[in-house]
């Protein structure tokens, strides 16, 4: 039978708090079992959603709503549900979210698509400039031409 393990409250807890995207994870290591059954109501009525060793379980692709779980450890007694609401995140919220976003990456594409440039005209500039000083200070003898006249 299921029991208090390390002075916590036995039964479910939220692990990860996503109730505004839709998801959340909840966890039940305060319970002492070899096997767990999670069942979730959503309206529709009890529904095996885990069965296996673990204490901890995602739910996402939620809808906004309410939610119950319970919990069972070695086919013992259902612990009392435990209430979830989900509450996405208001599209203007979104929109929002989505806009600064966008601005970022906008801003990040600028910077790298200047910065690539400045580096391409230094890289230019310089390979011109070491060709000419170099023809320029080849150390032998140099060979002028005036008007198809050789001197």
């Amino acid at each position: 039978m299921a029991s208090e393990a390390g002075g916590r409250k036995p039964g479910l807890q939220i692990a990860d708090n996503g109730l505004n995207a839709g998801y959340v994870t909840l966890e039940w290591s305060g319970v002492v079992g070899e096997t767990y059954e999670l069942q979730m109501n959503d309206g529709k009525g009890w529904q095996t959603v885990y069965a296996g060793p673990q204490t901890l379980s995602t739910f996402s692709g939620l809808a906004d709503g309410v939610y119950q779980f319970r919990l069972r450890a070695d086919q013992g007694d259902w612990r009392p549900p435990f209430r979830v609401e989900i509450r996405h995140h208001p599209l203007d919220r979104a929109l929002v979210f989505f806009g600064i976003g966008l601005g970022v990456f906008l801003i990040l594409v600028g910077v790298l698509w200047h910065g690539g440039g400045v580096a391409r005209r230094e890289a230019v500039s310089s390979s011109v400039s070491s060709s000419v000083s170099s023809s320029g200070q080849s150390g032998g003898a140099t060979h002028h031409q005036t008007r198809g006249k050789d001197l």
